[in-house]
């Protein structure tokens, strides 16, 4: 195993062991939901609710209370997903409903800061808004592509549930221009790294018949589903 290999699986280890952390901290609010039953999709709702209402916050300059709520959708996205494996309702419609959700209330928060930073005048942070958004998609993006060819690309160094932490601690202590760039940056690292990954995987591990390819490259968006941390 090479040194970038095991940095890879330690990474993968230390998200897993997160995820499961969370899971128990969060099994008693997924029990007492799942006994009232209360829908998954009612769940993911209610986290894309809170992500409009931190956008509109953020693009009147509360800042702090956006960062909150941003937060709250975070939980709200752990949530549905255990709820729907402990109430036995997981299906693709819920997964594919989820990661549209998911990616919208994102790009909303993101517009929502990028208006409060055009409206100071500071265009640093616009910029850093633009770039932040662009490299979690195309986070997203080349996980998604990458399983569409057969590959899979579950490494990543910076997923949604990093981008949700470090975007809500800095919106609600007031560091949020540095918190844009942070994730601006460690974005597109993580989208490069996921693109050479693929690169390789495909070049090295596989050799598709010609045309293969091209029957599997849909021309719409694909979201990756999954794992809420992962994406």
């Amino acid at each position: 195993m090479t040194s970038e290999q095991g940095i890879n699986a330690t990474i993968i280890k230390l998200r897993r062991q997160l995820q499961r952390f969370f899971a128990g901290a969060l099994a008693p609010l997924v029990n007492w939901l799942a006994t009232r039953g209360i829908r998954p999709d009612q769940i993911t709702w209610v986290g894309f609710d809170l992500a409009v209402a931190a956008a509109v916050l953020a693009a009147f300059h509360l800042f702090t209370l956006a960062g909150i709520l941003f937060l709250l959708s975070g939980i709200a996205d752990l949530v549905d997903g255990a709820l729907a494996r402990r109430a036995q309702r997981v299906s693709d419609s819920g997964a594919f409903l989820d990661s549209i959700l998911d990616r919208g209330g994102e790009a909303l928060l993101h517009a929502g800061a990028a208006v409060a930073f055009a409206w100071w005048g500071v265009w640093p942070g616009v910029l850093a808004v633009v770039l932040s958004l662009s490299g979690s998609h195309l986070t997203s993006y080349s996980r998604a592509r990458a399983e569409a060819l057969g590959i899979d690309l579950e490494e990543v160094w910076v997923g949604r549930g990093e981008r949700i932490i470090v975007l809500s601690i800095g919106l609600i202590l007031h560091f949020a221009l540095i918190a844009f760039w942070i994730i601006a940056v460690a974005s597109w690292l993580s989208a490069a790294h996921r693109a050479w990954l693929a690169h390789s995987r495909l070049t090295v591990g596989r050799h598709a018949e010609p045309g293969a390819a091209a029957a599997s490259h849909p021309d719409d968006d694909e979201e990756e589903g999954g794992e809420s941390g992962s994406r």
